[in-house]
């Protein structure tokens, strides 16, 4: 049997050239700060998608609520995040935007298909810093947020393809943390692809791919990948505007190591007049 992607049922509704939406490895469409065209691309796919599953979000309040759902035991919000009144979309045309939310949601339905469930977790700084002293390494935090994100999953998923960490190959005592009243099955685990299937009690299945360069190859990885950088970045606008009014004159920063140092030095005088610690803003291992 021939396989067929999702990019090619979607292709109706996806449109080609400058007027279509591109779905591909975020880093492909979005290439920073001044990459204005790119974050209107990455904004555009991103809201139409959630459209054809649950109304296209006129926030990011209402964009968080329809994507996330915090981990437990979350301290409080970042003051520099302040969300609330920022409106979507950002940059992007919100008739066209519509316009291919409707243009999704017909031909999945063509298709017999379930709208999109869309969902990312956000962790804050704090949150970060403190999850990695609680697991030991960025790894085991991202593990962790997997979980939780595979245990939102409903239990008829069928398939899920998971970006590989680094090097690690075994995932399978991990997955047994996550579902602790199932059998996981260990299929191949090799260089480049991992696989599991967790039968649970009641006799359903999951399939669980970890593999390397998930988000080129798989259109639903792809998409996350796109969703995750689409929130990413309104908390970075967040972040700038919040410093930028406190710092006249201030350059924006990315997130990234190569500015973080200047950016921290830069905003800390201002984060001691008013009580905050710069510390917070860093991500220390």
């Amino acid at each position: 049997m021939l396989a067929i992607s999702l990019w090619e049922l979607l292709a109706p509704a996806l449109g080609v050239g400058g007027q279509g939406l591109r779905v591909a490895d975020s880093k492909s469409l979005y290439h920073g700060l001044r990459d204005r065209a790119g974050f209107r691309r990455l904004e555009h796919a991103v809201l139409a998608f959630l459209g054809a599953g649950g109304g296209v979000p006129g926030s990011v309040p209402e964009l968080l609520q329809q994507v996330s759902a915090p981990l437990a035991g979350e301290p409080p919000r970042c003051p520099w995040y302040q969300l609330e009144a920022m409106t979507l979309p950002r940059a992007a045309d919100g008739i066209a935007i519509g316009r291919h939310s409707q243009r999704l949601a017909g031909r999945l339905a063509e298709l017999g298909m379930d709208p999109p469930q869309l969902a990312c977790e956000v962790v804050e700084e704090r949150a970060f810093n403190r999850l990695v002293n609680h697991t030991g390494g960025k790894g085991e935090l991202l593990l962790r947020v997997d979980g939780h994100l595979l245990q939102r999953l409903p239990a008829d998923s069928g398939q899920v393809y998971l970006d590989r960490l680094g090097g690690r190959r075994r995932y399978g005592p991990w997955l047994e943390e996550v579902f602790p009243h199932a059998f996981v099955w260990r299929g191949g685990e090799d260089a480049f692809t991992s696989h599991y299937r967790v039968v649970r009690e009641d006799g359903l299945s999951l399939d669980v791919v970890v593999a390397v360069g998930c988000e080129v190859r798989q259109f639903p990885v792809a998409l996350a990948s796109m969703v995750a950088k689409y929130v990413r970045e309104l908390y970075m606008e967040a972040l700038n505007w919040f410093w930028a009014q406190r710092v006249p004159g201030l350059a924006p920063t990315a997130g990234y190591p190569a500015d973080a140092l200047r950016f921290v030095r830069d905003i800390t005088d201002a984060a001691d007049a008013e009580g905050l610690s710069v510390g917070d803003l860093l991500r220390w291992r």
